[in-house]
């Protein structure tokens, strides 16, 4: 058989003045789509479209900037691909996570090399940049003074409106779990299970629970108003739809179907250090979690009960395995007194 045009099977590219028999121009063809198959099986589908929608996000800004990518360096005149990946660090960094922006990265790398180019995300500069990007969000998380319990219980929002509730949910929820903020608002109402002893929350799969199992905190009842059970219950009662936490309007008006944003978190917990009469500067979504930990250091709980709410690896793979009454036993909630005399009028 002779082919008459320059053809591409997967990477390779076929010479058409070349005579090729029948049988291996379909075997070529064949191998082209199954190449395909396992291309899109080497990923799982989440990644692909996470990889998908960060490349589009950075294409779009990198178009708008004049210096579409990928592209031929010496068609981008001023700027080297390194130096555009530079300039979107810089321009991102203060709006997304250093995690969020180290996934950038890896979609930008990715459909480099699937189009057979030199990454810039390669280049040293750009690795030295999110080193710093990360080092500087790291120090300034450190920085995020902890809210203890008993400043927890004086900074309670008072009132029954749709507002205090929620943000009563949200304190306590967010503190007995030690969530970080986008695991709080995260939280949809599949992921609750109720349980005698209180509720499981289960977070869904993350970066670092490529298994998909996900990871589940269990939140205590307590005979108190520290309860983060019946706090959430309550927030519950007045919330339509998937999302547990929405935003709340000027008004009181509840947007059941608009999830609220990371950023109403340090908020709550600004408005809470406030109510304390603390410095609110020094407090961030982030207190909540460092709260916990640094409470459960003061009363001398064991590393273990506490990892079993945070979720740090070492013990993740345990808790995995967990049934619910175990989860609740070897908790570092379990080691709370509920009647210790925290109520606040």
């Amino acid at each position: 058989m002779q082919t008459t045009s320059t053809r591409q099977i997967g990477a390779i590219d076929i010479d058409t003045a070349v005579q090729l028999p029948a049988p291996v121009v379909e075997l070529l063809e064949t191998l082209q789509d199954r190449t395909a198959e396992l291309l899109e099986a080497s990923k799982a589908p989440n990644t692909w479209i996470g990889y998908r929608s960060d490349w589009r996000g950075f294409a779009t800004w990198s178009t708008s900037q004049g210096y579409p990518l990928p592209a031929d360096p010496e068609t981008l005149n001023t700027a080297t691909p390194h130096e555009i990946v530079h300039a979107y660090l810089l321009v991102r960094s203060p709006q997304v996570a250093p995690t969020t922006l180290a996934r950038h990265l890896s979609a930008i790398k990715f459909w480099h090399h699937l189009a057979g180019l030199t990454s810039p995300t390669d280049h040293p500069t750009v690795g030295q940049v999110m080193t710093g990007i990360v080092r500087e969000a790291n120090r300034q998380k450190r920085q995020a003074a902890p809210l203890y319990l008993s400043e927890i219980a004086a900074g309670l929002p008072v009132g029954n409106g749709p507002k205090q509730i929620r943000d009563r949910a949200m304190l306590l929820v967010g503190w007995w779990g030690a969530l970080r903020r986008s695991e709080l608002v995260g939280i949809n109402r599949q992921h609750l299970e109720d349980q005698p002893d209180g509720i499981i929350i289960t977070l869904p799969r993350s970066k670092t629970d490529q298994t998909g199992q996900g990871r589940q905190i269990p939140l205590h009842y307590r005979n108190d108003n520290l309860c983060p059970v019946r706090a959430l219950r309550t927030w519950l009662e007045l919330v339509d739809g998937e999302p547990v936490f929405v935003r709340v309007g000027k008004w009181g008006d509840i947007r059941h179907a608009t999830r609220t944003g990371a950023r109403t978190v340090t908020d709550v917990v600004k408005d809470a250090a406030d109510r304390c009469g603390l410095d609110v500067d020094r407090y961030t979504a982030h207190s909540l979690r460092a709260g916990f930990v640094s409470e459960c250091d003061r009363r001398r709980i064991p590393t273990a009960a506490v990892r079993a709410v945070t979720g740090h690896t070492s013990e993740q793979m345990v808790s995995s395995y967990a049934r619910p009454g175990q989860l609740f036993d070897h908790s570092a909630g379990a080691y709370f007194d509920s009647g210790e005399g925290l109520e606040t009028d």
